[in-house]
């Protein structure tokens, strides 16, 4: 027995199918990983967070000012008690991260136009993830953002541009574990990488 769709029946049936197929697909060379994209239209980016990220593992970000998206990939950390020639008389020291930084979106990143991560205590991490937050006071450290001790040895990133170079954050409270967050402020999202201080190199 053969069975015919009438001609309307079938233009429908084929327009829902090509709307499945098409809202909200991600290209396969767009550079984010497709479960992380909830969004993928210029200018409207929006991607998941990420947390418990590894020395060697990427992280993607969408910055909120001026919707720059890029990835960010931590090479190695370091603690060390001078940097970029700055030391301090009390007891606080620098982690300083080396980063891979890789910009796919439409415009440059500065120095000024990166926000740099904190650093926060592993047992913080549900109050990150569930957008409870941390105050200030109940974090371990601060990047050049919120500290003018720290530096950043890279240039501006242009679209399309990878660039490594070290992050410094100054450690006001010594840990055996770090997360190091960048979503505290100027990010759409959150990522957070987790290090020993057995990791790093001194």
């Amino acid at each position: 027995m053969r069975y015919f769709i009438p001609f309307t029946g079938l233009f429908l049936l084929i327009s829902l199918l090509a709307a499945c197929g098409s809202d909200d697909a991600v290209s396969s060379d767009y550079p984010v990983p497709e479960e992380l994209v909830n969004n993928s239209e210029p200018g409207m980016e929006d991607f998941e967070d990420q947390h418990g990220l590894k020395i060697g593992e990427t992280g993607y970000l969408v910055e909120i000012a001026h919707r720059t998206v890029f990835s960010v990939t931590l090479n190695e950390v370091a603690i060390v008690e001078e940097y970029g020639g700055v030391s301090f008389n009390d007891e606080r020291i620098f982690m300083v991260g080396n980063f891979t930084i890789s910009n796919f979106g439409e415009n440059a990143i500065s120095k000024q136009g990166l926000e740099f991560p904190v650093l926060a205590k592993v047992s913080d991490v549900s109050r990150i993830e569930d957008g409870t937050g941390l105050s200030r006071q109940e974090l371990l450290g601060f990047g050049a953002g919120t500290s003018p001790e720290s530096r950043i040895d890279m240039e501006s990133i242009e679209p399309g541009d990878e660039v490594t170079g070290d992050i410094a954050m100054v450690i006001e409270e010594e840990a055996e574990e770090y997360v190091i967050w960048f979503g505290y402020q100027g990010y759409n999202n959150n990522v957070t990488f987790e290090v020993s201080a057995s990791e790093a190199k001194r």
